[in-house]
């Protein structure tokens, strides 16, 4: 009877041997899925933070043609930024018309803005179809698309004064950099020094166009359907 008894309690220590190791193979499987998930979760951030650093990398395309187109007006015809949209010969360089000559303060960058008195982009040429009509004021149109390597950017510049028209007019405010001491037309994009503060100087400021202010706004479009916004402050300086 003793070895029966024994023989039934060996077969059921076997049994039980079989349970343990099938949820040790169970747990091991759960945790090697878990760990995979996590390296393909780690390499798809770290991919898209790849696209959005190129991307917005990819915005000085836009950056450097709404500079040129800039520095070309001024050459070429200065009075012509005293209106949105030029007064003449503009719409041959620009078919968009996507300089400002105001600095638009309710420009809704990326439209997320809940205020409908906002001023949008119509970034993709089909009327601000991203946007519920009435919840904007204004869809102004950007510059025509730049393509370069899979990224595609376009611009609005702006120039940063209250109203349209000459500068140095009454009633008319346009932000200047201070302490400048400039001898030539010369372009400086960024850089300038964070202990003085650019003000807004009034009518009779002397030299007329010079030391003027513009905004660049560029949207960047990658692969994956990455967005990037970026903005570019220019200060343009000429000789009196």
């Amino acid at each position: 009877m003793r070895a029966v008894t024994d023989g039934f309690r060996l077969a059921g220590q076997r049994g039980l041997t079989l349970v343990i190791v099938l949820i040790a193979l169970v747990s091991i499987s759960l945790a090697s899925v878990a760990l995979i998930r996590s390296v393909d979760t780690g390499t798809l951030v770290l991919g898209n933070l790849g696209f959005k650093k190129a991307t917005t990398a990819s915005a000085d395309n836009g950056a450097e043609a709404a500079t040129a187109w800039l520095m070309n007006r001024f050459a070429s015809a200065p009075t012509d930024l005293y209106d949105s949209r030029c007064a003449t010969g503009c719409n041959a360089q620009d078919p968009t018309t996507a300089y400002y000559a105001t600095s638009l303060d309710a420009l809704d960058i990326s439209g997320h803005s809940p205020t409908p008195a906002r001023v949008i982009v119509d970034w993709d040429s089909d009327g601000c179809a991203y946007a519920a009509a009435g919840s904007f004021a204004a869809c102004i149109a950007a510059s025509p698309a730049l393509s370069a390597n899979g990224y595609t950017t376009r611009y609005v510049l702006m120039r940063m004064c209250k109203t349209a028209g000459d500068p140095a007019a009454a009633g008319n405010n346009c932000a200047r950099p201070t302490g400048m001491a400039m001898t030539s037309r010369q372009i400086n994009k960024g850089g300038l020094d964070y202990g003085r503060h650019t003000v807004l100087t009034g009518a009779g400021a002397s030299g007329g166009l010079s030391a003027q202010m513009f905004r660049i706004v560029v949207r960047a479009r990658g692969p994956r359907n990455t967005v990037s916004y970026t903005e570019t402050y220019l200060s343009v300086a000429e000789s009196s």
